[in-house]
């Protein structure tokens, strides 16, 4: 058993768990347990921690606070140190941002999964049924009622009903 800073680490049985591929530069490939996402965890300071960070930690000792490990093989079950870059968040952000893998624009999940994101009557702090805001927004087109008067009997704010009536709140 290796110790690394006082934590009892099983380094060959860890290691056997790791499928280090052909090649020079393949990725090692954690088959121990994963998480929903992908990435290899293993039980180790506490209930769980990543397989990468451990790799990490035993061949380069323990990353300074706060430095996340970010993926230059984009492969979750990767676990080969050199396919790892120490970063801060900041920088994380900007290596994901320049190599496309935020989910942004039409591959957000709000896009990609409408249906799981309450919007409009859903949402738990709606005050106004999607029949109310087609009612305000027909009111207010045909000229029947002021912004004020729509406020008052929905009980809601002004800025809401404009908002509503201008198309910038509840696109229904």
């Amino acid at each position: 058993m290796t110790t690394v800073e006082g934590i009892g680490v099983d380094e060959p049985r860890f290691w056997a768990q790791v499928d280090r591929g052909s090649g020079p530069d393949a990725c090692w490939l954690w088959t121990g347990s994963r998480d929903a996402q992908g990435y290899g965890r293993l039980p180790f300071r506490g209930p769980w921690d990543y397989a990468h960070r451990v790799a990490w930690l035993l061949t380069h000792g323990e990353p300074e606070p706060g430095i996340q490990l970010v993926s230059s093989c984009r492969n979750r079950a990767c676990v080969r140190p050199d396919h790892r870059i120490p970063s801060t968040a900041a920088g994380a952000g900007r290596y994901k941002a320049e190599h496309g893998l935020m989910a942004r624009g039409e591959r957000h999940p709000s896009r990609v999964h409408p249906e799981r994101w309450a919007r409009g009557e859903r949402h738990g702090s709606a005050r106004l049924s999607d029949q109310q805001v087609a009612e305000i927004r027909a009111r207010y087109a045909a000229g029947d009622a002021p912004v004020r008067q729509l406020a008052c009997e929905h009980g809601v704010s002004i800025s809401q009903i404009r908002r509503i009536v201008t198309g910038r709140g509840r696109a229904t």
